[in-house]
């Protein structure tokens, strides 16, 4: 059985103790309790684990058919509409009709391979994080036309596959909420390296938003996503965020000793 023990000395005025009160309770069920509680985290945590996994392997698989099978298709239909102009030389409207079907199918085709390669970035895994993010961030500030800046510093190699899917998926994230609900105009992201780890941190200067009053933001499923994925590699995340002032996200994960990026 577990006992909570509690005592205290009681003194005269010479400074000597003269009794001694204390107490004893069975709490043994308390530490039963505690223990099945870290066991439910510990599934739970499990749990979590294995779902994102699973959905990163869905992800890859969702990517690769739509790279392999879609995007093929649409250029072969694009390559047969292109034969089908040469067949009418003579007829204007079916040509230029045929035309613009042409260019649909080849947008459609391009749009396809874009949205594969967010699925799952390939440069991940042949070229690591800082390729990928500064590739993400430079067709993201293409896409939506804001003023996005982009720092690394230090940054380590080689990083563990999780680590670097983990704060991908968070920066894809954060851009993605930015896009959508900041109303910015200017977006700084940095990737650096420092005593706590690897993190990456990103502002924006939109309109921000209210914190509950617990200091934390109303839940969502992308928070509660990048949250997880983060607090799975036994690494921090913050928000600070003001109506008014904008956002910034701030995710970090401990790092074994690495070599920087770019380091001969």
């Amino acid at each position: 059985m577990w006992v909570l023990e509690c005592g205290i000395a009681l003194w005269n005025a010479a400074g000597q103790a003269v009794r001694l009160v204390g107490s004893e309770k069975d709490i043994t069920r308390r530490k039963q309790e505690e223990d099945l509680l870290r066991q439910h985290d510990a599934r739970l945590e499990d749990l979590t684990a294995k779902l994102l996994a699973a959905q990163e392997r869905e992800r890859e698989r969702l990517a690769r058919e739509l790279h392999d099978d879609f995007t093929q298709r649409l250029a072969v239909l694009a390559v047969d509409i292109g034969s089908l102009e040469q067949s009418f030389p003579s007829d204007t409207s079916l040509r230029d009709h045929l035309l613009r079907l042409r260019q649909t199918a080849g947008q459609l085709a391009n749009d396809i391979h874009n949205f594969a390669y967010q699925l799952h970035p390939s440069l991940l895994e042949h070229l690591g994080l800082e390729a990928a993010i500064r590739d993400h961030v430079d067709e993201f500030g293409r896409r939506t036309g804001l003023a996005v800046q982009y720092v690394r510093r230090d940054i380590p190699r080689p990083l563990p596959i999780d680590t670097a899917t983990c704060l991908y998926r968070v920066t894809q994230e954060c851009l993605q909420n930015i896009h959508k609900h900041a109303e910015a105009s200017e977006v700084l992201v940095r990737l650096l390296r420092t005593s706590k780890g690897l993190g990456v941190c990103i502002r924006d200067n939109g309109k921000g938003f209210s914190l509950n009053p617990a200091g934390l933001p109303s839940p969502g499923l992308g928070l509660l996503s990048m949250e997880e994925r983060v607090q799975l590699m036994k690494g921090t995340f913050r928000i600070r965020t003001q109506l008014g002032k904008g956002t910034e996200v701030h995710a970090w994960v401990p790092l074994t000793d690495s070599i920087p990026e770019g380091a001969p």
